[in-house]
Order: C-alpha cells, then structure tokens, then sequence
C-alpha cells in the first residue's frame, strides 16, 4: 500500500486542507472526510478509544507521508531549525576560516 498526504491553504474557509490518498493492490483510493468532534472530558475518565486506528504498517505510512507533506510546506521541527541554524554558523566560520588560512582578501 502507498499512502500520500496533501496540504494546502484553502481560502474557502480561511484554514488548512488535508487531503489522504494512494493506492493499494485494488487501485486508486482516497480517504474519505472526517468528522472530528471535539468532547470535553475530566481529567483521569477513561477514553473509549483513540482519535486514529491504523492497522498493520499503515500508521507509520500515515505518520512519514504527513511529516513529509509538513515539511514541503514549510513546518519543520524546533530541533531540526536549531540545527539548520548551527549547520549555518559553522558554514559561515569555515569560510572565515578559509581566508585566514588561505590568506584571501575580505570582499
């Protein structure tokens, strides 16, 4: 089974659109829409039952395809910003680096 994730902006309703879709050994499917309702409980009430029931490997298909849709569309983790961020200092001393040693002029 191949499962895919699909987000975007839709204006229609000033939010976010998530589309699930793919292809199994019988063709082409799309999940249908759901309807998320929110219930207020009290803190320690037992759950009937969770939001999202996957079987088999289906929920790690789900849970790659939609960070790899959050990250095509800009989301990334806190973590992964902070890395980009230190990658980027690095890069930035390396390159200083490679003036002093090589003795180049700074532009």
């Amino acid at each position: 089974m191949e499962l895919k994730v699909h987000i975007e902006h839709d204006p229609r309703f000033r939010g976010t659109a998530i589309y699930l879709y793919g292809s199994d050994k019988d063709g082409e499917f799309v999940i249908e829409p759901i309807n998320l309702v929110v219930r207020h409980y009290q803190v320690g009430e037992a759950l009937d039952s969770p939001t999202f029931i996957f079987s088999g490997h289906d929920g790690e298909l789900f849970l790659q395809s939609l960070a790899e849709a959050l990250v095509r569309i800009g989301f990334k983790p806190n973590e992964l910003k902070a890395l980009e961020g230190e990658k980027s200092a690095i890069n930035y001393h390396l390159e200083d680096m490679r003036k002093i040693v090589f003795n180049k002029p700074n532009p």
